[in-house]
C-alpha cells in the first residue's frame, strides 16, 4: 500500500510540474490551465500580437523582464485573455511606439514600460487600478496619458523623466500617489473629465492655459503641490469655444500641479 501510496504521489507531482515551451519568436510556460509569456527572442522585429491561446490554454499573463530588450519591436498587442503585466516586462524596447493594453488587464508592474523611448501615446483601460513604481520612467516620447477612474494607487517615479508629456488626463477622482512621480517634471496639468488642452505654458509666471469649453459650464482650476491637496486658484466661464487662463502668481512651491475641472 505505500509502494502504491508514492507512485501516485509522484505522478500527481510530475503532473503539476510548469512546461516551458518555446514557440518562436517567444516562450511559454504552461502551468495548470493557464499560460504566461515568459521570453521573446531579442531578434523579434516589427509587429508583434501575442495569442489570446497557446496549445488550447488561455494566456493569462505576461511574464517579468518578458520582452527585455526587444529593441527591434514597433508594436506589442495584448490579448484580453491577459489580466497582469509583470515586473520590467516590455523594458528598453526602444523601436516600440505602440503598445495595446485591453480592458482585461487589471495591474501593471514595476518598471513595466521603462526606456520605451519611442513610446508616444499611451491610453488605460478602466479595468486597471493599480501602476507600478517607475511603470513609464524614461519614456522621453511619451506625449500623453489618460488614467482612467479606475486606478487607485500609482507608485513611485511611474512617469519620471517623461521630457515630453505635456498633459495628463485623469477620468474621475485623483488616484492615491506613492512618492513623487513626475521628479524633475516642473509643472504639469491635472485634467478631469477629458478637457482638451489647447497649449500649455510651462514658465513660472505667468502660467497659461487655453482649453475646449461647454457654453453652459463653469470651469476650476486648481493648484497641488503633491497631487492630493487642491487649492483654487481661477474659475473660468465656458464660451462654447476655447478660453484663456492666466496664472501671473508665481508658485508657492518649488514643483507645482495645475488642473482643470468641470464645475459640478
Amino acid at each position: 500500500m505505500k509502494l502504491v501510496r508514492s507512485i501516485i504521489l509522484i505522478l500527481l507531482c510530475v503532473a503539476f510540474v510548469p512546461t516551458v515551451v518555446n514557440a518562436d519568436p517567444l516562450t511559454y510556460k504552461i502551468e495548470g490551465e493557464t499560460v504566461t509569456v515568459v521570453d521573446c527572442d531579442e531578434s523579434a522585429s516589427g509587429e508583434l500580437a501575442i495569442p489570446s491561446v497557446y496549445n488550447g490554454k488561455p494566456v493569462t499573463s505576461i511574464g517579468d523582464q518578458a520582452f527585455y530588450a526587444c529593441g527591434s519591436l514597433t508594436s506589442v498587442t495584448i490579448p484580453d485573455s491577459v489580466t497582469s503585466i509583470g515586473n520590467q516586462t516590455i523594458y528598453d524596447c526602444s523601436s516600440l511606439t505602440n503598445v495595446t493594453i485591453p480592458d482585461s488587464v487589471t495591474s501593471i508592474g514595476d518598471q513595466a514600460f521603462q526606456d520605451c523611448s519611442s513610446l508616444t501615446n499611451l491610453t488605460i483601460p478602466d479595468s486597471i487600478t493599480s501602476i507600478g513604481d517607475q511603470a513609464f520612467y524614461d519614456c522621453s516620447s511619451l506625449r500623453s496619458i489618460t488614467i482612467p477612474d479606475s486606478v487607485t494607487s500609482i507608485g513611485d517615479g511611474a512617469f519620471d523623466n517623461c521630457s515630453r508629456l505635456k498633459y495628463i488626463t485623469v477620468e474621475g477622482n485623483p488616484p492615491l500617489f506613492f512618492g513623487e512621480i513626475f521628479e524633475g517634471r516642473g509643472r504639469t496639468v491635472i485634467i478631469k473629465k477629458k478637457l482638451e488642452i489647447n497649449t500649455f505654458s510651462k514658465s513660472t509666471a505667468p502660467l497659461s492655459l487655453i482649453f475646449e469649453t461647454k457654453s453652459d459650464s463653469t470651469y476650476i482650476i486648481g493648484a497641488s503641490h503633491d497631487l492630493k491637496n487642491w487649492r483654487e486658484i481661477g474659475e473660468v466661464q465656458g464660451t462654447g469655444s476655447s478660453v484663456k487662463f492666466i496664472e501671473r502668481r508665481k508658485a508657492m512651491f518649488p514643483q507645482q500641479y495645475y488642473r482643470v475641472k468641470e464645475a459640478e
